[in-house]
């Protein structure tokens, strides 16, 4: 998730190595359904989607966040001038289309009878897959806490995503590269 520093960054997935108890998780207050992290040193929660690090209390910014997942390279999230505002179920935000404009991003055309209904109805498809695959993988957290601006230099950042159902009950494999390139995190 996620605007204000920007950074280069590295995503894998990472083999989680043991349960050792990192954070002093009896003095550790997360919030918003945030876990203690008893995995890494920093940061302290691990926090459930929309919500951020270090302690789970402010939800990332999704109107001004891309989400190549479902399609969103390139901002504004809302298109043709709709109002964005956050929400705190998938995909975390909600379009506030101008009357000519439908979708779920104000993406379809109103009075193009055939482009609208068949754009609604795959929109909505769409919309209804990720959040079945997403409910079906559970909460994934990625801890980025390195990735503001002047905390490191040089080199790529790693980022280590857990899929936190598979760390309770077995160790989650070595994964291929998800990607590399610029994001925003905070």
């Amino acid at each position: 998730m996620l605007h204000l520093a920007t950074s280069v960054c590295l995503l894998i997935f990472v083999e989680l190595i043991g349960t050792t108890q990192a954070a002093g998780c009896s003095t550790v207050t997360c919030y918003n359904g945030g876990t203690c992290n008893s995995y890494t040193e920093s940061p302290p929660c691990l926090c459930p989607l929309p919500y951020i690090a270090p302690y789970c209390e402010s939800a990332a910014d999704y109107c001004f966040t891309l989400q190549p997942d479902k399609g969103i390279t390139k901002l504004p999230v809302c298109l043709h001038h709709g109002n964005c505002t956050l929400a705190y179920t998938d995909p975390y935000f909600n379009c506030s289309c101008p009357s000519n404009y439908t979708g779920w991003r104000c993406e379809v055309r109103v009075g193009e009878e055939e482009t609208t209904e068949f754009s609604t109805t795959t929109t909505t498809t769409a919309a209804t897959e990720q959040t079945s695959e997403q409910s079906q993988i559970s909460t994934a957290v990625i801890i980025a806490t390195a990735c503001g601006a002047g905390l490191l230099t040089g080199g790529a950042i790693l980022v280590g995503v857990y899929l936190i159902r598979s760390c309770r009950h077995k160790k989650p494999q070595i994964k291929e590269t998800i990607t590399t390139g610029t994001g925003n995190f905070y």
